[in-house]
């Protein structure tokens, strides 16, 4: 992938961004090989705007998972818990932004997310963050910091039909990527749906 494919889209700002926040919404992930990638984007470029700061269309996200000692929410993930929550501090490095973030699934396979902005990643959670997880996850958990993961990505959005994608790519584990051929697709909307791409036009500011 060469940067002049994303300098194709239209720009859109964080702030502008937040029209399309979704904070409730229905997750649908593709798993792709990267060379996949271009195409995509060239097909689409007319169709989303593109995330920018400060220059950037590629931005490196840091998070540190926190878990139970017994694993818990990663038990429920691998074994297709419809009611399940994910709990980490995600430093937005390019945005120079932390937030604790707690992401919640439904019976639905609806994804509500609840976040709130912290100073910095916390080896030890700190009391005003334990307070936040127990009062959104109505209970009490001893939460340690499990798992670092980074990544690039690349998040295109659609104002008209209020919906974001995030392509992640470079996903790697405590600094060591995992796969660079394997990228992950998120489509994020209020319900699911796949319109015809013709119809898709958006407003980037």
């Amino acid at each position: 992938m060469t940067p002049s494919i994303l300098n194709k889209f239209e720009p859109i700002s964080l702030d502008q961004m937040d029209q399309v926040a979704l904070m409730k919404r229905k997750d649908t992930k593709f798993i792709l090989h990267a060379k996949q990638l271009p195409l995509i984007l060239q097909m689409v470029h007319s169709q989303y705007c593109i995330l920018e700061i400060d220059g950037n269309r590629l931005m490196t996200y840091i998070s540190d998972y926190y878990d139970t000692k017994e694993h818990k929410f990663y038990l429920d993930h691998h074994n297709k818990i419809l009611r399940r929550t994910k709990v980490r501090i995600r430093n937005y490095v390019e945005s120079k932004l932390f937030f604790l973030e707690i992401k919640q699934k439904d019976a639905k396979g609806n994804t509500v997310k609840n976040r709130i902005p912290r100073v910095a990643n916390e080896n030890k959670l700190s009391s005003e963050s334990v307070e936040f997880i127990e009062r959104t996850t109505r209970q009490g958990l001893d939460l340690v910091k499990t798992l670092r993961n980074s990544f690039k990505r690349i998040t295109l959005v659609n104002t008209a039909l209020k919906e974001r994608v995030t392509i992640d790519l470079h996903l790697g584990y405590d600094g060591k990527i995992l796969n660079p051929d394997l990228i992950i697709i998120e489509l994020k909307q209020e319900k699911f749906s796949l319109p015809e791409v013709s119809s898709a036009r958006t407003r980037c500011n």
